[in-house]
């Protein structure tokens, strides 16, 4: 029986252990809240609805879980979310100060900015090693395409660094393929073009 109990509590332990922290702006919300500076502004006075030692369950986010995590955690997501313009304020309750926006709306502008980013960092690097002829100039270009690519990677996705490091070297290894047979497609056009005016 208290093997049963200590095997339910380990399970219990591991659950909790692996649900995500809360994010600093819920953590300043909740804050703001309990400690009344919330309700500076009003006309009614502003005091702490929570004296003592439980007054500071809040400084340490290592003890706080969130029930329920936003579905995308990444860079641009949290930053879209923390500036949304499109939000609602409810005007009956004076005292709430929350903000309520539409999370299905973020994660669409997000995979729409991530779509076009993809697509330009694709296309341009193609575009642009097709009309460069300088080799070093070439290698320059692979390197701050490959760069920028990585550094879109880990701001508009989830990845961590393995999934970064191998998008990465594939994202460069597609340049580093694609604009030979580009420009060896150009010149053999070129040349059936000149056998054919003779």
């Amino acid at each position: 029986m208290l093997i049963h109990w200590l095997d339910e509590a380990l399970t219990l332990r591991a659950q909790v252990a692996q649900l995500a922290k809360p994010s600093q702006r819920i953590l300043t919300t909740y804050s703001d809240y309990l400690n009344g500076s919330a309700i500076e502004n009003m006309p009614i006075p502003s005091r702490k609805l929570i004296f003592g030692s439980a007054s500071k369950f809040l400084e340490d986010p290592q003890d706080l879980v969130a029930l329920q995590k936003p579905s995308n955690q990444d860079y641009l997501s949290r930053s879209l979310r923390n500036h949304w313009l499109f939000t609602k304020h409810s005007p009956r309750k004076e005292l709430d100060r929350s903000n309520v926006y539409n999370d299905t709306l973020v994660a669409q502008v997000v995979a729409a900015i991530s779509m076009v980013l993809a697509a330009v960092l694709l296309i341009g690097a193609i575009v642009s090693l097709y009309f460069l002829s300088n080799p070093n100039a070439k290698l320059g270009l692979i390197t701050v395409y490959t760069l920028l690519f990585a550094l879109s990677v880990r701001l508009c996705t989830n990845a961590g660094r393995a999934e970064v490091f191998a998008a990465t070297a594939a994202y460069a290894a597609v340049l580093v393929g694609s604009f030979r047979p580009l420009r060896d497609l150009a010149a053999s056009a070129k040349f059936a073009q000149s056998v054919c005016e003779r």
